[in-house]
């Protein structure tokens, strides 16, 4: 029978009570009110079978759990039906490291009650020590709790405390949208493309193909084929939507990649990182893709203030903020070839490389500047995907052709993301019929 008594060194009370196997537990609790709560939680747990023995999680920590946890997604997935892609890996390992690992690390799980959570919830803070964003909670949460789901399902623990007596995840504060969905014209994709140097096929292939990063980096040359309509194949184990799809390629995209390719074996990687293996999504972000995408979208802002421009701006919205960005205006034109013709260059107006190198710019060399161009938002690599999209639509590519590019499931995902776009080329269409029929009816 279960009872709470005294603890007889007169250090806190004793819970008393046996196991649905019939062992006897003893635990001690520093409050009575602490072990009488302890005897209701046990009594529950044996009434509707959820009750599991607190040593079978002696030892492990959030760490270990952790651990145990990411190999069981690795190999298997969260549906269990195949593992999770290297970039979806990287953002679990960074979640922990960044939110969870700080609070958490060599806290036994089976110490942590649901106030616990909520209190490291209200507390959480982002790397550089700010207060840590409703996304990031959410994500943080989200992973926590899929950690103790594991947890709960291996038998190592009763409940999950990031859930609550009804089952249900805690609430979080709805994530807003922390980046805005940028769309580069071709123009501005050929200048991420060339600020990437090493990496310019790479770029412009996702950008005009939207393979995401787990496909573009785990292309072999057996995917490509460079045939009368060229194409890359993504395989069913690959793709998001676990269903096989076949991209076309722009034949001057083809042909480069052929070059590329040219004595690659059918199993070699098309993109490789300096070693020869895999490229890592976090290494290339922050060596090579993010500092590129940065140059690209700031080079007209980079030469009016070398040459004391002023006043050529354009107005574009970023995460719901309005912020000025450089235009390629004729004030700046004139600016650059009377650099050019003080520099002995030859005066086009335009920025190419020798100019780039005299105004002491040569990390943009790779970059064409001309009267027209402008500078615009930084675009994450994912939103490449969004541009090859954009400039299929732009193209006349029909609903079918560009939810095969989306690697969507149907075409109605594809319109629910897209929708806007497809509205600007109705709006074209009606002017074109407009037009035709102005024209036969004289």
């Amino acid at each position: 029978m279960a009872a709470v008594v005294k603890n007889p060194n007169g250090n806190g009370y004793i819970a008393d009570y046996y196991t649905p196997e019939g062992k006897r537990k003893r635990r001690v609790f520093k409050l009575k009110r602490e072990a009488e709560a302890h005897l209701t939680e046990v009594a529950a747990a044996t009434r509707d079978g959820s009750y599991v023995d607190p040593n079978n999680a002696k030892g492990i920590t959030v760490a270990a759990l952790h651990s145990r946890w990411l190999k069981v997604i690795a190999a298997n997935g969260a549906t269990g039906r195949r593992g999770c892609t290297l970039s979806t890996k990287e953002t679990y390992e960074k979640i922990y490291r960044n939110q969870i690992k700080p609070h958490w690390e060599y806290r036994p799980i089976a110490s942590i009650k649901h106030g616990d959570v909520t209190d490291w919830l209200e507390a959480m803070s982002m790397a550089n020590g700010s207060p840590a964003s409703a996304s990031a909670k959410s994500k943080a949460l989200k992973q926590f709790s899929r950690m103790f789901d594991y947890a709960v399902t291996e038998g190592l623990l009763g409940k999950n405390p990031a859930r609550n007596r009804a089952g249900r995840v805690m609430a979080t504060p709805t994530p807003k949208p922390t980046r805005s969905q940028v769309r580069l014209t071709m123009a501005q994709l050929i200048r991420v493309a060339d600020a990437s140097r090493d990496y310019r096929l790479l770029v412009l292939l996702t950008g005009l193909t939207g393979l995401r990063w787990s496909e573009v980096t785990t292309l072999r040359r057996k995917h490509l084929d460079y045939g009368e309509i060229p194409t890359a194949l993504v395989e069913a184990s690959v793709a998001k939507n676990h269903e096989e799809r076949t991209v076309p390629i722009p034949a001057t995209i083809a042909t480069e990649l052929e070059a590329l390719t040219l004595e690659a074996g059918p199993e070699d990687l098309v993109f490789r990182s300096p070693r020869g293996g895999q490229l890592n999504s976090s290494n290339f972000h922050e060596r090579h893709y993010d500092p590129a995408a940065k140059a690209a979208a700031s080079a007209v802002g980079a030469v009016q203030r070398r040459l004391g421009v002023k006043g050529e701006t354009k107005r574009e919205t970023s995460n719901g903020n309005a912020v000025q960005l450089g235009r390629y205006g004729e004030r700046t034109q004139a600016a650059v070839r009377a650099f050019q013709e003080t520099e002995g260059l030859e005066a086009t107006g335009a920025v190419t490389r020798p100019v780039w190198a005299a105004l002491g710019l040569e990390e943009y060399g790779a970059m064409t500047l001309a009267l027209g161009d402008s500078d615009f938002i930084p675009p994450t690599f994912h939103n490449l995907r969004h541009t090859a999209v954009s400039l299929a639509i732009r193209a006349g590519a029909n609903i079918k052709v560009v939810q095969r590019i989306a690697g969507h499931k149907s075409a109605t995902m594809t319109l629910d993301v897209y929708g806007d776009l497809f509205a600007d080329d109705l709006a074209d269409s009606a002017k074109r019929l407009d037009a035709e029929l102005s024209t036969l009816l004289g």
